[in-house]
């Protein structure tokens, strides 16, 4: 008798211990805030001053690790395998589509391996060529493309992040054979393609912005579906000469997997009132990034377009896991 009062007890202490747990308030205690990329860059950037303002209307640290390589796969895999509990989550975007269609190494679902928690921003890529290629516009870049296969070349950096994804859309859209010329830093791709040794990039706007300004690169085609503030006098490959083409990224909180909803719906709504601040919204703009807040099921359906989306076009221009 005395061991099943005292079972019996256990039990009791046991799940009060449990509910009291689960009725604290999310969060309890410092988040972890993965971004699969070095410190300094555009995603390092989103990830601090978000991160900043979730720990101010949240009220506990937000600790940015930064976690690089492997296109990210470094960082988006630590996520994915983390505890469920809101506790670590990743800063990602619109790359993380195309992981499974571009790394070997790729575990993960970018659609059922993750929570998709709150939208950020989107923000857009230009199509810039050196002066010498002698187009000014993209009807132009494609007419030289088909008149010479293979012989106008486009740089990318560290294959399957947008840069690169932009492209291979663009290639997929028009049918055209360029030469593809990878470098391993966004640094380098610059020093190349500002001496015309590399013909075109899609570039991202903050860093060629001074050299579009300059007149050492040509802006031809912006990457949205609607003309970057940034650059409005510059129109989108869309409406220039391609229908239908669309690469901005879009970068998103997302958490493991089975995260409990009270938690999603913590980071969204905290998510939505940080873009609408106006020092955020100046910040953000400034660097060509758009405040465009989502619910986590909007996020979700577009996770899941731009993966089945990814997934024809690899298979149409034959693109395999590496």
């Amino acid at each position: 008798m005395r061991i099943t009062v005292l079972t019996a007890i256990a039990f009791f202490v046991a799940a009060w211990l449990a509910d009291d747990s689960a009725a604290q308030p999310y969060p309890s205690k410092p988040v972890r805030f993965i971004t699969p990329s070095s410190p300094g860059g555009s995603d390092d950037f989103h990830a601090r001053l978000v991160g900043q303002k979730l720990a101010e209307i949240l009220g506990q640290q937000f600790i940015v690790d930064n976690r690089p390589g492997a296109g990210g796969l470094i960082g988006q895999t630590a996520v994915m395998n983390a505890a469920p509990d809101g506790y670590t989550i990743l800063l990602t975007g619109r790359s993380l589509t195309a992981a499974p269609f571009l790394n070997a190494n790729v575990t993960f679902d970018p659609v059922k391996s993750f929570a998709h928690t709150a939208q950020l921003v989107t923000y857009q890529f230009v199509l810039v060529v050196h002066p010498s290629v002698g187009v000014k516009t993209v009807s132009d870049f494609i007419a030289a493309a088909r008149a010479k296969p293979g012989k106008i070349s486009y740089a990318v950096a560290q294959g399957g992040l947008m840069p690169y994804i932009a492209a291979v859309l663009f290639r997929a859209s028009t049918k055209i054979d360029m030469l593809e010329v990878p470098y391993k830093t966004a640094g380098q791709i610059y020093g190349d393609l500002l001496s015309g040794q590399v013909h075109a990039y899609f570039a991202p706007l903050a860093p060629s912005l001074p050299h579009i300004n300059s007149g050492k690169l040509r802006p031809l085609g912006s990457t949205g579906t609607a003309r970057s503030p940034v650059l409005p006098d510059v129109p989108t490959i869309a409406e220039a000469a391609v229908p239908g083409y669309e690469a901005a990224s879009w970068l998103f909180i997302a958490a493991p997997a089975r995260t409990p909803r009270s938690v999603i719906d913590a980071l969204n709504s905290a998510s939505v009132r940080i873009l609408a601040m106006p020092d955020v919204r100046e910040r953000l703009l400034a660097v060509g990034s758009e405040p465009a807040p989502s619910s986590p099921e909007e996020l979700t359906r577009r996770v899941a377009a731009a993966t089945e989306q990814f997934g024809r076009v690899a298979k149409e221009l034959g693109i395999k896991p590496q």
